[in-house]
């Protein structure tokens, strides 16, 4: 679902603007404003809270981006594609996933021994896309062709990435840690 916030709060502010201080001298009248007014007020306090919460979570999900460092140069590319033609003409979804990046240098480097692992590495001006496609053609036996797509993208001047491990299988303790400088990420 995509929510426009600012909508909201345009919204927010026209059911503000039907707001009105009248009297009445019917009783019955008299509480029935109040009633619309009552009203009034929860809708427009749910709009802006919509509002509010939206941009909320539209700010964790761009401070929580992944940091996606290479461990070796030049173009790799991995990728899924799951359904048929009979499949869809029968209502099933099919779906693509695919990941491409590209760096100009990048190096990794690893340690393992019963009790402790390292992994750690650098990368240059790498660049990363990645998106998902999902197709539906059919739907309760209907016709109803649904196609659903997102894609991502980012570029680093420089990144790098380490991990490290220390215990065994039933006792153990992780870290990890990602950085980029010159970072650039687009969503759609």
């Amino acid at each position: 679902m995509q929510l426009d916030t600012e909508t909201c709060k345009q919204l927010a502010s026209a059911i503000a603007g039907l707001k009105g201080a009248v009297s009445f001298s019917y009783p019955s009248l008299q509480s029935r404003h109040a009633q619309i007014q009552t009203k009034l007020d929860s809708l427009q306090s749910f709009f802006l809270r919509l509002a509010e919460l939206g941009e909320s979570n539209e700010n964790q999900l761009s401070s929580s981006q992944q940091i996606h460092v290479a461990n070796l140069p030049g173009v790799v590319y991995n990728g899924t594609y799951k359904g048929t033609v009979s499949g869809l003409a029968s209502g099933r979804t099919a779906e693509a996933i695919g990941q491409a990046s590209y760096a100009v240098g990048a190096t990794s480097a690893a340690y393992k021994n019963d009790y402790v692992s390292a992994y750690g590495a650098v990368s240059a001006l790498e660049a990363n896309a990645q998106g998902k496609a999902y197709l539906r053609l059919m739907k309760n036996k209907k016709f109803d062709p649904k196609l659903d797509v997102e894609a991502s993208a980012s570029a680093h001047l420089l990144g790098a990435e380490g991990k490290a491990k220390i215990g065994n299988d039933f006792v153990n303790a992780e870290i990890g840690a990602a950085a980029e400088v010159g970072a650039l990420y687009g969503e759609a």
